[in-house]
This record gives structure tokens, C-alpha cells and sequence, in this order.
């Protein structure tokens, strides 16, 4: 036992007892304070402990706040992308109709323009009186 590496004491009136060697009186004090060590220092790694898992919590929590507004941003980012390229298709669509109506309405113009010569051509034709001369083919006529 410990109590084998004190020194030799002999404690005089213990009870009307003599104290032996090897007899330690204060052996029950010192297991009481060194449970009571034992004690204080698991309660302070279980506060540590919670400290460090508080600590740890607020860095998620903080870690997520930031992680959600990279992320909303990143969206509204590709949100406006998306749109501007919307517009834009939307602008190129539109301009495309525009060339297509003008195209259109020149085509129209130069067709109306030839039946309109075609009807002069046809109504001139028409109004030829076919004379047959030796000085100027019937083909001449056509030739003007």
C-alpha cells in the first residue's frame, strides 16, 4: 500500500491506540480529493467539449450563411443571363420579321410593277395593227 512509503510514524492517543507503521489515517481524505480532482477536471473537458462543438456550430452556421448567398447570387446571376439572352433572341426575332416584311413587301412592289408593265406591253400588243412593210420586219415592232 501506499501508506509503505511514509515515513515511521508513531501517533500518540488515537483512541487510546498506538499508531503502527504502515497505517495511513489521511488515506480516505485523499481518495475523497483526488475523486474531487477527477471530478473537476472531467467537468471542465465536458465544457471544453461544448465549447468546442458551440464554436464548431457557429463556423457551420456561419460557413452555410455564406455558402447560401454565393449560391443565390450565382442564380440571380444565371437568372439575368438567361434573360438577357432572351432578349436578345427575342430582339433578333424581331428584326428578322421586320427583313422579312420589307423582303416581302419589295417582292410584292416589283411584281405589281411587272404585271403593271406586262398589261402595258399586253394592251400595246394588242392595239398593234399588224402591217406588213418592206422596209421593217414584224419583229421590229417587238424590238422598240
Amino acid at each position: 500500500r501506499k501508506a509503505d512509503y511514509f515515513r515511521d510514524t508513531t501517533v500518540g492517543d488515537v483512541s487510546g491506540c498506538v499508531g503502527f507503521r504502515g497505517e495511513d489515517h489521511e488515506e480516505e481524505d485523499r481518495k475523497k480529493k483526488h475523486a474531487m480532482e477527477q471530478r473537476d477536471y472531467l467537468l471542465r473537458q465536458m465544457e471544453e467539449n461544448k465549447a468546442k462543438k458551440e464554436l464548431e456550430r457557429q463556423q457551420n452556421l456561419l460557413y452555410d450563411k455564406q455558402r447560401l448567398a454565393v449560391t443565390s447570387q450565382v442564380n440571380k446571376n444565371q437568372q439575368e443571363f438567361e434573360k438577357r439572352n432572351f432578349d436578345v433572341a427575342r430582339a433578333h426575332l424581331e428584326e428578322n420579321l421586320v427583313r422579312d416584311r420589307v423582303r416581302k413587301e419589295k417582292e410584292s412592289e416589283t411584281r405589281q410593277v411587272d404585271q403593271a408593265r406586262d398589261q402595258a406591253e399586253l394592251a400595246w400588243t394588242n392595239a398593234t395593227k399588224l402591217e406588213y412593210s418592206s422596209k421593217s420586219s414584224y419583229a421590229e415592232k417587238y424590238l422598240k
